[in-house]
């Protein structure tokens, strides 16, 4: 189906999104006290650092300074990496044996923990194939530029299709954000099918690789209605985010879709505590509103860098996805400190892109252009 397409016809099968720190936990019928010797996850997720370790390796390999490529070097790395996955492999096979040998039998049909190490063991897979296709596929010097972006996540945090033609062009961001203060403030309907337009706009029309707009409705139902609604306007390539806040119902509402493979940002974010619930829950992105929380007393930069660091204390893929910045000061002081995902209003956009010395020396430049005959060029 096209995006959008189909969009209030109720629930669709979804594919899950392999999120190795989002597995359940263990169903109640394996014995008490043995949770403690079944660390498959734990081990999942050391492997799935150690192919990351592999893959910055292997660009670091391919993108340096040598003058020559060095086929040695990449056969090593692809070895390293196949050695990782014939481990997570033998992890499969010990967590599924030792899963059975604790579970009644004729229960192995109602236990899916097999299916779910399956699912990131495809999430190994995945990064192989991008780390092959970095690494090995590309001529030394074709990157584009935007693989030289790093992890980097910059979001235009506003409903208002103008302000998108104005700054998406710039080309350093990755979508949109929106939500329905923002959707009353462009003027835009919040309902599913205004919603659903907005999002074929922003990724058809605009090229964004992902689009985030919060789920409504209030309680746990309803939130999980709509967000549902909401992730399937685009089945096939899977770029929308649905944003539900950090409450009870939030929470509730997250676990729901999450399972079912909806992307999640947990948003309004206020203290440390939510983002440690949102990375243990594995939501993709929680969202702190830094300025809200400046204003309210918190030392607002010092609370998001310490979320930062309980996330990746905890081992949980969880961006911080910082929002309710006041000025650009706030991006490169956090960027310093390691993070790398933030969404923010037009005008912060514009006071990036603005700088008195560079409109001066670029009009120098072009000034002794014209009087060297600098020619247009067609």
């Amino acid at each position: 189906p096209g995006l959008g397409e189909g969009l209030i016809s109720g629930p669709k099968p979804r594919r899950a999104i392999a999120r190795p720190t989002s597995y359940n936990r263990l169903p109640s019928r394996v014995s008490s006290g043995s949770e403690e010797d079944f660390d498959v996850q734990s081990r999942i997720n050391r492997a799935l650092q150690k192919v990351d370790s592999i893959k910055a390796t292997s660009y670091a390999s391919k993108y340096s300074s040598m003058e020559d490529e060095d086929s040695s070097s990449s056969s090593r790395i692809e070895s390293q990496i196949n050695q990782v996955l014939a481990g997570v492999d033998s992890v499969k096979d010990a967590a599924v044996a030792a899963t059975k040998a604790k579970i009644s039998p004729g229960e192995e049909s109602d236990f899916d923990y097999e299916s779910r190490v399956n699912q990131a063991l495809s999430t190994v897979d995945a990064m192989k194939g991008t780390s092959y296709a970095k690494s090995y596929a590309e001529p030394r010097g074709s990157k584009s530029s935007l693989e030289h972006a790093g992890g980097s996540r910059l979001f235009l945090d506003t409903a208002d299709t103008s302000e998108w033609a104005n700054y998406l062009r710039v080309g350093f961001f990755w979508g949109v954000t929106t939500n329905p203060v923002l959707l009353q403030r462009a003027g835009v309907a919040c309902t599913l099918a205004s919603v659903a337009a907005l999002a074929r706009t922003a990724l058809e029309d605009f090229g964004c690789r992902e689009f985030m707009i919060q789920a409504w409705g209030g309680t746990t139902e309803n939130l999980i209605k709509t967000g549902r609604a909401i992730g399937a306007f685009d089945p096939v390539q899977n770029r929308i985010v649905v944003k539900v806040p950090c409450t009870v119902d939030g929470f509730a509402a997250a676990t729901v879709l999450g399972g079912e493979g909806v992307r999640i940002c947990m948003t309004a974010c206020y203290n440390q505590e939510q983002a440690f619930m949102a990375a243990g829950l594995g939501a993709e992105y929680v969202a702190p509103y830094l300025g809200r929380m400046t204003d309210s007393g918190k030392d607002g930069l010092e609370e998001v860098a310490a979320m930062n660091s309980i996330v990746k204390g905890m081992g949980a893929g969880t961006r911080v996805f910082v929002a309710s910045l006041r000025n650009p000061s706030e991006l490169t002081r956090l960027a310093a400190r390691g993070l790398d995902t933030y969404t923010f209003a037009p005008n912060i956009a514009k006071a990036l892109l603005e700088e008195p010395l560079t409109t001066v020396a670029a009009a120098d430049f072009e000034a002794a252009a014209v009087a060297m005959g600098g020619d247009e060029v067609e």
